[in-house]
């Protein structure tokens, strides 16, 4: 079920291709995130400041989820975490369909950050 996305484009200055935008899914995540049998977990999305509000993330999450979707997946769910400084992923998570099921702080140095679990059902989404 694993996989790893990247997005690129060529550029119009130099014609040549580069890289503007990856993603992965992975193992589901560790506790307290678990999430049950069936759930990867979507991982390390980017997208090139400069090349954002072009549906890139949004065509790196849709590649993910039909991946995801495959027979020989079949997985049922897919799971993410972010944090309360990427509001706007965490606008298109929302667009995209998928929800909060848990918020937690955790300590990192001597700050706190507030981290969102968001979920998405697969088969209830098609």
């Amino acid at each position: 079920m694993k996989g790893f996305w990247v997005a690129e484009i060529v550029s119009p200055v130099t014609n040549k291709a580069e890289i503007v935008g990856c993603i992965s899914l992975g193992d589901p995540p560790p506790p307290p995130f678990t999430s049950g049998p069936g759930t990867t977990e979507l991982r390390r999305m980017i997208v090139s400041p400069y090349h954002r509000r072009r549906g890139i993330a949004r065509a790196l999450i849709e590649a993910c989820e039909a991946h995801a979707t495959t027979s020989k997946h079949k997985l049922t769910a897919i799971v993410l975490r972010t944090t309360f400084y990427q509001p706007h992923a965490r606008q298109l998570y929302t667009k995209l369909g998928y929800k909060i099921v848990l918020e937690k702080d955790f300590r990192f140095g001597i700050d706190n950050v507030h981290v969102f679990l968001y979920r998405k059902d697969l088969l209830n989404s098609k």
